[in-house]
């Protein structure tokens, strides 16, 4: 339940980098950046955890959601850096903002198919 909003907040304000350009804003954009996407970094092992009915596959799942997750991550660098030779930051913010909103929506999906439309039902 945590995770979606933050993710989706994180997507808003990569976004929200776009338009700024003074000095104060750029450490409010970092802070609050910061805050949100520390989510992203420390909430899935508790979401493989609570995912996994067997607890003996905990670890198992952990690595294969791991191992996804790093596709993204081993990816995403050398495709801003051809993004940025190629133009402007913008652009590098608007696609990490893009990809973070598409994630967030893809995992708001299948909480939805989970649990259900609730917001306050347990998954």
């Amino acid at each position: 339940n945590m995770i979606i909003p933050c993710c989706l907040i994180s997507g808003i304000i990569a976004l929200c980098l776009i338009p700024v350009r003074s000095e104060a804003a750029i450490i409010v954009e970092c802070v609050l950046y910061g805050f949100f996407s520390g989510a992203l970094v420390s909430l899935p092992p508790t979401v493989f955890v609570h995912l996994s009915p067997n607890r003996g596959l905990i670890g198992t799942r952990m690595g294969q959601g791991f191992s996804v997750i790093s596709i993204g991550l081993l990816l995403g660098t050398p495709i801003c850096g051809w993004i940025l030779n190629g133009s402007s930051f913008t652009y590098v913010w608007v696609f990490s903002g893009v990809l973070i909103l598409a994630g967030g929506s893809l995992m708001a999906t299948s909480r939805i198919f989970k649990a259900g439309p609730k917001l306050v039902q347990r998954v």
